[in-house]
């Protein structure tokens, strides 16, 4: 399975974390990014790698943390979203009518051939 990847721009917003690591306002500017892109999973592996190098990083675990927040609260989120019941779609609709015009359709014809 492929590992999930930053787009460019946040790329770039990882590249200029690395140079200003403890500027907090860089790493949320990285996560608001990651949730609006649906890349949190890239974020999240490059903050894990991170900590695998220096597993005492408390910003790379602050954000880990963050991330795994974001990303169950937004899971949950599209779970508890209702879907639209199946009667109010249109192609249920179009089924029906379908449906009861072969049925007449076909009553009609085995009458009038019986």
């Amino acid at each position: 399975m492929p590992l999930a990847l930053l787009d460019s721009r946040g790329t770039e917003l990882w590249q200029e974390i690395q140079g200003h690591w403890s500027d907090a306002t860089r790493h949320e500017e990285l996560l608001k990014h990651c949730l609006q892109t649906g890349t949190l999973a890239a974020a999240g592996r490059l903050y894990r790698e991170r900590l695998d190098e220096d597993p005492k990083d408390a910003v790379a675990a602050k954000m880990q943390a963050q991330i795994l927040t974001k990303a169950t609260l937004t899971l949950s989120l599209n779970k508890s979203q209702p879907r639209e019941a199946v009667t109010r779609s249109r192609w249920f609709w179009a089924i029906v009518l379908l449906a009861m015009a072969l049925g007449i359709t076909g009553g009609l014809f085995w009458r009038k051939f019986r």
